[in-house]
């Protein structure tokens, strides 16, 4: 089956209404839908990038042989943000972060964000203040157009927490990890 909780949810409702009556049947599988519903959308993918080696290519490290930098923590949120799943997502992102002594930098990578509501955008300048007072700079990267334009609106043209906000992850990378390499080799 291409999608098991999907194949679950459709003798869930077939059995429904077998056993209750179509009206029941059909309400049962509704609300059974709906929660699966409510589930995904608050507990949105959340993908750790690295580059593919020799490329501008970043991919998931569970799924791609990638590099990696330990100042650096690319993060790509695979929905848009809101009041759903903002909660879900800092959690994620605060363990990602607890594993990483060494991290300076964590770029969320919005390339699947579409929209981000008011009450998340709260929440994400809160994290990103908090990550700020153990020294962890948080950025933005490949922010869609009508996305900048909010952010810009709401007066956040340099990023969250003085954070940058970088056109591509290629960008965030050579700006953030290699020149700290290079600050690194130059002490």
């Amino acid at each position: 089956a291409y999608d098991r909780a999907e194949a679950a949810l459709l003798l869930l409702t077939l059995g429904a209404v077998l056993a209750l009556g179509v009206e029941r049947g059909l309400v049962a599988g509704l609300a059974a839908t709906l929660a699966l519903w409510l589930r995904r959308a608050g507990h949105p993918h959340l993908a750790v990038l690295g580059r593919v080696p020799g490329t501008e290519h970043f991919r998931n490290v569970r799924r791609h042989q990638v590099s990696t930098w330990p100042e650096l923590l690319l993060l790509r949120p695979d929905a848009s943000l809101t009041s759903l799943n903002i909660g879900h997502l800092r959690d994620r992102v605060l363990s990602e972060v607890a594993e990483r002594p060494a991290l300076r930098h964590l770029v969320l990578v919005c390339s699947a964000v579409n929209a981000l509501e008011g009450g998340a955008l709260l929440e994400l300048e809160a994290m990103a203040a908090d990550l700020a007072e153990a020294g962890i700079r948080t950025h933005l990267a490949e922010v869609k157009g009508p996305l900048q334009d909010r952010l810009d609106r709401a007066g956040l043209a340099g990023g969250l927490g003085g954070g940058r906000i970088f056109l591509s992850s290629q960008q965030a990378v050579e700006t953030l990890a290699e020149s700290e390499a290079a600050l690194s080799l130059a002490a």
